[in-house]
């Protein structure tokens, strides 16, 4: 899952966010990108800003069960 925020904040501003899992399913944190909304547009904010954070988050989930 991610969460999008389609300038329902703060005017011509878009972000993505991602939660990052512990062990045990519970939030350690999140990333997250945020840009003027005329950079967050189109196939790339739909779908694949969503993956580039999904996997970075996978890999920091996987770090954190290994250490």
């Amino acid at each position: 899952g991610y969460s999008i925020n389609n300038e329902e904040s703060i005017k011509n501003h878009k972000a993505i966010a991602v939660p990052v899992l512990d062990s045990n399913e519970y939030a350690f944190g999140a990333l997250s990108v945020a840009a003027p909304a005329h950079r967050m547009q189109g196939d790339w904010f739909k779908n694949e800003l969503p993956d580039i954070l999904q996997n970075i988050g996978n890999e920091i989930e996987l770090y954190l069960s290994h250490s």
